[in-house]
């Protein structure tokens, strides 16, 4: 969960302690400070600093969210995981700004990676729900609120699909199509 510029300041210090120690015979623990560098190289581009983003977004701070997202390197070599909470959190970047395609294609694409809950998987086919509805797709919509419906949900995020219904249901009868 670091950012990108102090992983590279570890890779860099770890890889500088790791070569001084080769020079002076230190064969044992200059390969473990190598291989430390290496373990935390990995992780920059297995990783990024996506939960990092993520925690950033809960506490409404969107400008580090953005810069911890910047910091990753390339979002397709991310682990599957990590990168669909990339797309999920820079869809809501995106829906924040008011750039509704490009959130939803953020948001579909966070759909096809594993998350951590059947809950987060509700919570983010309601948001695509709220997208949807918002630009006057009432069938894509119900079918987000559907599926998120026959998943297994926190209570909090219950009580957010079933507002997102009700909303549907009065949008469509006021006849906003």
């Amino acid at each position: 969960m670091f950012s990108a510029r102090t992983r590279w300041l570890l890779v860099t210090g770890a890889s500088l302690l790791a070569f001084a120690n080769f020079l002076q015979g230190r064969m044992g623990l200059g390969a473990a400070l190598a291989a430390a560098a290496l373990v935390v190289l990995w992780g920059h581009w297995r990783y990024g600093s996506v939960f990092a983003a993520w925690q950033a977004l809960l506490k409404e701070d969107r400008d580090k969210a953005r810069r911890l997202l910047a910091g990753t390197p390339r979002p397709t070599f991310l682990a599957r995981r990590h990168r669909a909470y990339f797309h999920w959190v820079q869809g809501l970047l995106l829906a924040h700004d008011r750039e509704t395609g490009a959130a939803r294609e953020h948001l579909e694409q966070a759909l096809q990676g594993p998350l951590r809950s059947t809950s987060n998987e509700a919570l983010l086919r309601a948001q695509l729900a709220e997208l949807e509805i918002g630009a006057g797709r009432w069938s894509a919509a119900e079918s987000h609120l559907r599926a998120a419906h026959g998943l297994r949900a926190r209570p909090a995020v219950a009580t957010i699909i079933d507002e997102l219904v009700k909303e549907l249901r009065e949008r469509r009868s006021g006849g906003q199509e």
